[in-house]
């Protein structure tokens, strides 16, 4: 099982993804979900999933300064 963490400022977003995952690939579990990426942060200092999906275009903080 790959687990995954999904970054997204967008909340409808997140959902449309984790749905996505949840259907379509058996191999995928969606464990934290951040709508900011600080907190993505401090959970990803002590936590480490096989997976990051993660927004480009954020407001406080772009996918590339993240």
């Amino acid at each position: 099982m790959i687990k995954a963490v999904i970054v997204d400022d967008e909340s409808k977003a997140i959902q449309s993804l984790s749905w996505e995952l949840k259907n379509f690939d058996d191999e995928i579990e969606v464990i934290e979900s951040f709508t900011k990426p600080e907190e993505a942060i401090s959970y990803l200092k002590k936590n480490t999933p096989d997976c990051l999906f993660l927004d480009i275009n954020m407001p406080t903080m772009d996918g590339f300064q993240f």
